[in-house]
């Protein structure tokens, strides 16, 4: 029968130990060190993971999805505001406070004798009106 018991050592058993002691030391700390690195790297890749998920469970609970969709923005004077409609929809989507200038600017657009007087000068090169109503014309142009 055999067991195992205490011997002493000897001194060279001993400083043998000691480098191996130092070498197993060096690499449990390089393990430690690597555990910690591929942990951080992990941690990462957790995290994107979550971000993903959370992104298509939002699309599935919610059934929508943010896409690019063209706009553009109408004044709405009798509110003087400016409204930012879908393109898809025509639904306006936001609506802010209209500025002095865009006011001015929408409300110019709204007078209707711009067309007017454009659409009787066309007429007139066109010889669609007759002598009297260019002879209208011709003196309120003086006037001006």
């Amino acid at each position: 029968m055999i067991r195992a018991l205490p011997v002493r050592l000897t001194d060279d058993e001993r400083l043998e130990f000691g480098k191996r002691l130092a070498e197993e030391l060096s690499n449990l700390y390089a393990m430690e060190d690597n555990k910690k690195s591929v942990a951080s790297k992990l941690g990462k890749e957790i995290e994107t993971q979550e971000e993903l998920v959370n992104k298509i469970r939002y699309k599935v609970a919610s059934g929508t999805e943010d896409r690019p969709i063209d706009c553009h923005e109408d004044p709405n004077v009798e509110l003087r505001t400016m409204e930012l409609v879908r393109m898809d929809t025509g639904k306006v989507i936001e609506s802010r406070p209209m500025s002095s200038e865009e006011l001015n600017k929408a409300r110019q657009k709204e007078l209707p004798l711009e067309g007017v007087v454009k659409s009787v000068v066309d007429q007139i090169n066109d010889g669609a009106l007759g002598p009297d109503t260019t002879a209208t014309v011709t003196s309120i142009r003086q006037t001006r």
